[in-house]
């Protein structure tokens, strides 16, 4: 929930982004002045579209030393043909100066009130998102087509919901992101993000329907309290310039007729912004989650989030990480037995890999048609598929580690997916004659627990002592499709 609504939060943020589109800087005065209004128009009419300036969707007026650019986002709303009132959003307006050395200032102090009412079967669903204490200042680059630096704070973000069987009221305190860009020579831009949440609070309330000639179901409420929270983001040399392009010609070519017409240009302009950007690393960081529920308080101390993506590159890679530390839950949730097998802590970190995914990319976009009656070329496509299978694709599971009061398991893996699958994983258990014991116990009086004893007593026996006491399964999957374990085969080769 709560990076779902920080990005609500920024939404004034991304209409900044827009500004991106600023294709030159336009002559003007030391003071705005209304031609200096017109030539910014004019600079902005292939990403916006001549309609949106004529019909008053956007506009452009002197204000002092900078330009106030407006949008009438209600109208654009509406535009889209919903039911009238279905969604209420204020106008939003920032102010853009022309600097010395060819950027620009811009600079905003609100974020749009959003309004959604919608006619429901059941009943109306309304959601309303509103903030306070916004300051929004940034310098953009218009060779760079984007911003070298901005910091963008928000005091308090204010979600609430309610819907025919449920309400949920929401609060964000201390929103506050910053970039620090540089242009390089290539024209591309790299640069690093911080984001951060002090506090968010949600509470939400159910309200069940009776059955018919039942008593009136109790409500039921859920709580959450998260802080702080971070984000750190950067990206290595990200295609800016020809993203911008890409935006103008669409919306110079809207319908599909004209996009057909003209595929020939949009996949020069898709070439020329390969491979997009050479990598990107994002790390979200959860802290000191509290989980109200009617059954009683779920804890985590943290959770840890990164992500690590390679562009349209020769060596491409997607490595995604995952860590959650400090986990409780209450003991109304578990049965008494399996209390000391609840994980507390989780550490895991899968990569994927593969080699010529520019040549592939490349290929793919030069065999694309978008014409309607032209059917793919079966020849074209099967030197595609040649070329994924000889790219080696690899996944790799990075030695992790899941962690109980009783029971500690270690986990590390790779496998080669083509040409044909092959690979090992293995597993290590501390602890495990422990929990095999207490199953054991509880079983005697559980029934259903009777399976899982044995399965666990069969993976027993397949194990082969390794260090500190651990019990050990290497599995191994052949080029034949045979799974062994420990060296002991399991079942038939697969077809």
């Amino acid at each position: 929930m709560c990076l779902r609504f920080s990005r609500v939060a920024l939404f004034a943020a991304m209409l900044i982004g827009l500004v991106l589109m600023l294709a030159a800087r336009p002559a003007l005065a030391e003071s705005a002045t209304s031609e200096g209004a017109k030539a910014l128009v004019q600079s902005l009419t292939p990403y916006f579209g001549q309609s949106a300036f004529d019909r008053g969707l956007i506009t452009v007026v002197p204000k002092g030393e900078a330009y106030e650019l407006s949008f009438d986002l209600q109208r654009v709303v509406d535009g889209f043909g919903l039911p009238k009132g279905a969604l209420q959003i204020e106008a939003y307006s920032l102010l853009a100066a022309p600097l010395a050395d060819g950027t620009w200032k811009v600079s905003s102090n609100s974020v749009p009130k959003i309004d959604v009412q919608l006619p429901l079967p059941m009943g109306d669903l309304g959601v309303s998102v509103s903030s306070s204490g916004r300051a929004f200042e940034g310098v953009y680059d218009p060779k760079l087509a984007a911003f070298l630096s901005f910091m963008d704070k928000i005091q308090a973000i204010d979600v609430k919901m309610h819907a025919p069987e449920a309400e949920m009221a929401a609060t964000i305190t201390d929103a506050d992101m910053r970039l620090q860009g540089q242009g390089l020579a290539d024209g591309s831009l790299s640069g690093k993000l911080r984001e951060t949440f002090r506090h968010m609070q949600e509470t939400v309330k159910m309200n069940p329907a009776s059955k018919p000639g039942s008593p009136a179901s109790s409500p039921v409420s859920a709580s959450y309290d998260i802080g702080p929270i971070t984000y750190d983001g950067s990206i290595d040399s990200l295609r800016t310039r020809e993203l911008r392009d890409l935006i103008a010609f669409f919306v110079a070519h809207q319908d599909r007729p004209e996009i057909v017409a003209h595929q020939d240009e949009l996949k020069d302009k898709i070439f020329s912004a390969f491979p997009l950007f050479k990598s990107t690393d994002a790390m979200v960081k959860v802290e000191n989650i509290t989980l109200d529920l009617p059954q009683g308080r779920i804890g985590i101390k943290s959770i840890v989030q990164s992500l690590h993506q390679t562009g349209l590159l020769a060596q491409a890679a997607t490595e995604i990480g995952f860590t959650i530390d400090g986990l409780s839950v209450p003991s109304a949730l578990v049965p008494s037995w399996a209390m000391p097998l609840v994980p507390t802590s989780l550490d895991v970190d899968v990569n994927f890999q593969m080699n010529d995914l520019d040549k592939i990319a490349h290929a793919a976009l030069a065999n694309m048609d978008l014409r309607p009656d032209h059917a793919p070329d079966p020849e074209k496509t099967m030197t595609l598929i040649g070329m994924a299978m000889g790219s080696e694709p690899k996944l790799t599971l990075a030695p992790g580690h899941l962690s109980s009061p009783s029971l500690e398991l270690y986990f590390r893996g790779e496998m080669t997916l083509m040409p044909k699958p092959l690979g090992t994983l293995t597993l290590e258990a501390e602890g495990l004659d422990k929990a095999l014991t207490r199953l054991q116990g509880a079983a005697k009086s559980n029934p259903d627990l009777q399976q899982a004893v044995l399965g666990l007593s069969v993976a027993k026996g397949l194990a082969k002592p390794g260090a500190q006491g651990r019990s050990v399964w290497i599995i191994v999957y052949g080029a034949d499709g045979e799974v062994s374990i420990n060296g002991q085969r399991m079942g038939a080769p697969a077809k």
